[in-house]
């Protein structure tokens, strides 16, 4: 499945620590400053309990199943084919 992730993290928090938890799904894609698209067998509540100690207190976060059959847009080549890699699951 893919998930949707968005998050404001916290301050002092880097991205790169943020990515780096990420790194226990099938495989992510960064395709906005904030925002992912991860491939990922675990659902929501699981992902958003993984990541709240990034965005807790001060940020927010986001996490939603994303409906890959219909989808449209202006997006890398890179996305693309990573979403076609992993729409149909790990």
């Amino acid at each position: 499945m893919i998930y949707l992730v968005t998050a404001t993290l916290n301050p002092g928090v880097a991205l790169e620590t943020f990515q780096a938890s990420l790194n226990v799904a099938h495989g992510w894609y960064r395709f906005a400053p904030y925002a992912w698209a991860i491939c990922t067998q675990e659902g929501s509540v699981a992902w958003t309990q993984r990541l709240q100690p990034f965005v807790r207190p001060r940020g927010n976060i986001f996490v939603c199943r994303l409906d890959a059959a219909d989808r449209f847009g202006w997006m890398s080549n890179d996305f693309w084919h990573w979403l076609d890699e992993h729409a149909s699951g790990p």
